[in-house]
């Protein structure tokens, strides 16, 4: 698996402090001018003139954020841009003294300022926040969205004012949302769990990078969580065959629910090479899209269960079996349902994990709600709101308590097996929510599985899937979807291989 770290703010505040005290006022005014710098790119792409003439606003805060925010629109006034500060408490005085020093320094607190403005700077809250933003900054945003929505471009220092540096989905917390958030050291969990919130995210190590990495290195406190960003596909090589990258069996579709087998088959035979069985009343379905695939019964070494098998008595029988069976296992759809409507499904999968068998859990939201309800993790009328605000949390517990990979779908995909770090996957487009998205990712899962089974695996898979919507621009169907694996994987495997 190839990926970006992602550390809690307190790791990034450790590994800033050794700089504080040697660089002082010169990290942070490194730090300003490579902010300055995304600024002035972000301007050249809006106007025909950059930043000269540009109408900036800084939201500055008291603290470091709004130091950060000053410097760079002192960078700014020296390149030709008009520059305001919104500001209503005392500003940092060595930024202050070099906005003064450029002649720039008009200070204001009405929001109307920055109607019609070019720019704005979000400087008011660094990752010290918790999210959320009191009087009279919650009127500012409500003006910044306003103009944001007229055309003005919002840049955020290190982190958008009020959302949670922590990555909390604040529903009803106000904050500043950014096209781009420019960020120092290493991205933190709101970079990747709060990607409509941060924009575009530019990550600028200032010598802060170099530090984490050592941190990372001596300590056992690693990253929180990784971003994915690629990894290591399985290649055939000259001496392969169609079994050797391993064989993935599906028990996918039914009478009823056909299009399932068809959609979970389609992710498999785009992931692989290498043999792909098909077990259930859908199998000539399947085969008549896909001749490649086999219903004869043979050796597998992985197992997919679930996508439109119903959860009928049969359907629960079925995936008791499947527990019981030693090749890696991946849990689907109605498969999940089951599980959480049986303890001794429950208990089955349990035993699994405690003989060392590997197993993925793949549910939606609303699967998860069901099945942790189940396993008392959340209570039965849990708000989805209040499960998810901390889906990182939410995905580790499940985990833990099952003893297995779960794999928590979304625009904001989370792989974990109950520890950190966790795996982030993060889709470029949401046209993957679409019906039949999640069968042809448990194939790709699945087949996966059969060549390597880890959790790294499984975040890979979730990733290729994510990255199939980087070229779709338009509604799109499950089946087409997974028609844009096969480019999506040849970017991976190329990336690899540079």
């Amino acid at each position: 698996m190839v990926g970006v770290p992602v550390f809690t703010p307190d790791q990034v505040r450790a590994a800033e402090e050794p700089l504080l005290r040697v660089q002082g006022l010169e990290l942070m005014k490194a730090a300003a001018f490579a902010f300055a710098v995304e600024c002035a790119e972000v301007l050249a792409r809006r106007r025909p003139t950059g930043v000269s003439g540009a109408r900036v606003v800084v939201l500055c805060g008291p603290g470091n954020n709004g130091g950060d925010g000053l410097f760079a629109a002192s960078e700014l006034a020296r390149r030709g841009a008009h520059i305001t500060v919104l500001a209503s408490t005392d500003m940092h005085a060595e930024g202050t003294a070099a906005l003064a020093a450029r002649r720039q320094l008009r200070v204001t607190e009405d929001p109307a300022v920055v109607d019609g403005a070019d720019l704005v700077i979000d400087a008011l809250l660094g990752i010290g926040g918790r999210g959320g933003l009191r009087a009279p900054w919650d009127t500012w945003a409500h003006a910044v969205a306003e103009a944001r929505a007229a055309g003005t471009a919002v840049v955020a220092v290190d982190v958008p004012s009020g959302a949670s540096p922590v990555g909390e989905d604040l529903h009803d917390g106000s904050c500043i949302e950014a096209d781009v958030t420019v960020t120092f050291g290493g991205l933190k969990p709101v970079h990747v769990l709060q990607p409509a919130v941060c924009g575009e995210v530019v990550l600028c190590g200032v010598g802060i990078d170099t530090q984490l990495a050592a941190q990372e290195l001596h300590s056992p406190a690693g990253p929180e969580m990784w971003l994915v960003t690629g990894g290591v596909w399985p290649v055939p090589g000259n001496r392969d065959h169609k079994y050797s990258l391993g064989t993935v069996a599906l028990h996918a579709g039914s009478a009823r629910y056909p299009g399932a087998g068809v959609l979970a088959a389609a992710g498999a035979v785009r992931a692989t090479s290498s043999m792909v069985r098909i077990a259930g009343d859908a199998a000539a379905s399947v085969i008549e899209r896909f001749p490649s695939v086999v219903a004869a019964s043979g050796r597998s070494d992985a197992r997919v269960i679930g996508p439109g098998r119903g959860t009928e008595s049969a359907a629960a029988e079925e995936l008791h079996a499947a527990l019981e069976s030693p090749e890696p296992l991946v849990v689907d759809a109605d498969a999940v349902t089951l599980l959480a409507h049986d303890e001794s499904l429950r208990q089955g999968l349990r035993q699994r994990s405690a003989r060392g068998e590997f197993t993925v859990l793949t549910p939606h939201e609303g699967e998860y709600l069901r099945l942790a309800a189940a396993c008392e993790l959340v209570p039965p009328d849990a708000r989805r709101e209040s499960v998810f605000a901390r889906r990182v949390d939410a995905v580790q517990s499940l985990a833990r308590e099952l003893g297995c990979v779960v794999l928590l779908k979304g625009r904001v995909t989370i792989v974990s097996e109950g520890h950190a770090p966790a795996y982030v996957i993060t889709a470029p487009t949401s046209w993957a929510a679409t019906p039949g998205s999640g069968d042809v990712l448990s194939g790709v899962v699945g087949a996966l599985l059969a060549a390597s089974p880890q959790a790294a695996a499984v975040a890979l898979a979730a990733y290729a899937h994510a990255q199939a919507t980087a070229d779709v621009h338009a509604p799109i169907d499950a089946l087409h979807l997974a028609e844009h694996l096969t480019p999506a994987i040849a970017r991976i495997i190329a990336d690899t291989q540079r």
